[in-house]
């Protein structure tokens, strides 16, 4: 800004005093000019409304002018002046101060994966996220940070459980697959990797609309490959899977026909001795199990045992998906001899749980369930051969040789009521559902099956002792079940026809 002034009295210097500022921002909103005689006096003042000056843009072809106030009031001055624009260059930030960061995570990773320490990985998300944020939005690498720093929240979410990292990851790599062009490669992989952690986020929180979205994520990259393209099977085994996971859900058919479809199509397009092909062959044969759950064909179980059976031959004794593959072969042998009665079938089911439980050392998140599956197994074959002492191997699996989670620890302690009729092991299953409950966090979309499990529970206590209090809690857990149950869940039905049958109960 130019300022002239002139006096009729002499010459005047001016300054000017603390610029006022507007409260809600810190631009410059006033400027306030005092002017001074020769002798050092203040001789006047002028206030200058600069945002009036700004929302001229300079434009004004005359200039400004005003009036100054003057001490002296029989001395009159005016001041004039002019707006300059100046642009102000601003300097691009350099890709080499991001670049640099990108190396400083790839080498924080390296001394994450030789200490184990999580904060050393809590590191390389830190320096991911602000490369991410020195990259500019049009520049060509953003994409690629982006997708990056989604896999390490999603790591971080694998390890950790923490729902924040998974949201963060989905955020970002959604990001990534907006900012990546239509016909670059890459594309495929990054909704590949959108569509995964879409299906992650679904199986903690039960959210519909995540697996929903994943499917939807999975058929569009389906459409960008052509038939022989070396990722579609295994882009046809992740829509499989999800498609899969949401007719558990919903309990639509039509979902559990095209998972079939997607995995058979996966399994047939999978080269011989490729690494994807147990996996593959695997999920393919689940999807049998559950197609034979709703038509009740046993040609469907022979297809699952025969998937699963050979997903297991073609997976390396040390491979860490083995054991989740035998328990779902015991799994699978166990249900076909339940319905046929065939003994073999019921052997194969145990030494598969045994094999399983071998590959899961004490500690492991999945070790649980492989026992649950083996203690069930056990109690097939006693109650084919009726023999206590077999009863008591299953139990011993949970109270001796291992410390099981408690939903698992429950279900153990209420198959064995159901064989002795003794009232310490239904009231051992309450307690230790009970603190199943407690360990789970806010939201955890296996809450509502336990809580319909300890509603069960109680109705079992109920018909034993026939004291109301037991029943007077059987039916508030199941409605909080209800309650927690999102909309259009397959096991609504079942919870609210529960209920019902509670409710007659103690009618009658």
């Amino acid at each position: 800004m130019r300022l002239a002034a002139s006096a009729s009295d002499g010459s005047a210097q001016s300054r000017t005093s603390e610029l006022p500022r507007d409260q809600s921002s810190d631009e410059l909103s006033s400027l306030v000019c005092i002017l001074k005689a020769e002798d050092g006096k203040e001789a006047g003042l002028v206030h200058l409304n600069v945002t009036e000056m700004k929302e001229s843009d300079g434009n004004s072809q005359n200039g400004f002018s005003q009036e100054v106030r003057m001490r002296d009031a029989k001395v009159k001055l005016g001041i004039s002046w002019n707006l300059l624009r100046v642009p102000i260059e601003i300097k691009p930030v350099s890709d080499e101060d991001a670049l640099g960061l990108d190396n400083f995570a790839i080498e924080l990773y390296r001394r994450y994966m030789q200490s184990g320490h999580p904060a050393e990985f809590d590191k390389v998300i830190q320096v991911q996220r602000k490369a991410v944020e020195l990259t500019p939005l049009t520049h060509v690498r953003l994409p690629h940070r982006l997708a990056m720093l989604g896999t390490s929240l999603m790591d971080s979410f694998g390890r950790t459980g923490d729902l924040l990292s998974v949201n963060e990851a989905i955020t970002v790599q959604k990001r990534a697959v907006e900012l990546t062009p239509g016909d670059n490669p890459i594309l495929i992989h990054r909704l590949t990797d959108l569509g995964l952690s879409l299906k992650h986020r679904f199986g903690r929180t039960g959210s519909l609309s995540d697996i929903s979205e994943a499917i939807l994520v999975q058929q569009r990259a389906e459409k960008l490959l052509y038939d022989g393209h070396s990722a579609l099977p295994a882009i046809l085994n992740n829509l499989g899977n999800s498609l899969r996971c949401r007719f558990e859900y919903t309990g639509d058919l039509s979902d559990l026909a095209e998972a079939i479809i997607s995995l058979e199509k996966a399994v047939k397009l999978t080269p011989a001795g490729h690494a994807d092909l147990p996996g593959a062959l695997n999920s393919l044969g689940s999807s049998y199990g559950h197609r034979f759950g709703v038509t009740g064909a046993l040609p469907d179980f022979d297809k699952a045992i025969s998937a699963q059976g050979k997903a297991v031959e073609l997976t390396p004794e040390h491979h860490p998906s083995l054991g989740d593959m035998l328990s779902n072969l015991g799994f699978s042998m166990q249900s076909r001899f339940q319905h046929t009665g065939n003994v073999p079938d019921i052997t194969g089911a145990i030494s598969a749980h045994r094999r399983a439980l071998k590959l899961r050392p004490e500690g492991h998140p999945n070790r649980g369930s492989i026992l649950t599956n083996l203690a069930n197994s056990l109690l097939a074959r006693f109650g084919a051969m009726e023999t206590s002492r077999t009863f008591l191997r299953p139990f011993s699996c949970f109270r001796k040789r291992y410390t099981a989670p408690p939903q698992h620890l429950g279900s153990a302690f209420l198959c064995r009521f159901d064989r002795s009729e003794n009232l310490d092991d239904i009231f051992e299953a309450i307690a230790t559902q009970q603190k199943a409950l407690a360990l789970l966090p806010q939201g955890h979309a296996d809450m509502p099956s336990l809580l319909g499990g300890l509603g069960t529970t109680y109705m079992r206590l109920f018909e034993r002792t026939q004291i109301i209090e037991d029943i007077d809690k059987a039916i508030p857990a199941n409605q909080k079940a209800v309650e927690l149950t999102p909309p259009g869940h397959a096991d609504l039905v079942m919870l609210r026809s529960t209920i019902f049958s509670f409710v007659t109960r103690i009618d009658s």
